[in-house]
C-alpha cells in the first residue's frame, strides 16, 4: 500500500477527518503503534495515511509529520 498524505481538517469520537491535496477527504484512526506511544494531534497537522482497501474512503494514520507552528 502507498502512503499518502494529507491535512487534519477535525476530530471526533477518535476519528480524523483528513483532506488530500487533491481535495479528497478520508476519515482515518490511528494506527495501533502510535497509540501505545504518546502523541499529540491537531486540526491542521500534516499526516500520512494508508487506505483501508476494504472501505472506500477510510485509512489508518501511520506518521504524523512535523509541525511548523502551533498555539
Amino acid at each position: 500500500m502507498s502512503n499518502l498524505t494529507g491535512r487534519v481538517l477535525k476530530n471526533y469520537n477518535g476519528y480524523y477527518y483528513v483532506v488530500t491535496p487533491e481535495n479528497v477527504e478520508y476519515t482515518c484512526k490511528i494506527k495501533g503503534k502510535m497509540k501505545q506511544n504518546r502523541f499529540s494531534l491537531a486540526t491542521g497537522d500534516l499526516v500520512e495515511f494508508e487506505l483501508n482497501p476494504k472501505v472506500v474512503g477510510e485509512g489508518m494514520i501511520t506518521k504524523i509529520l512535523p509541525r511548523k507552528n502551533f498555539l
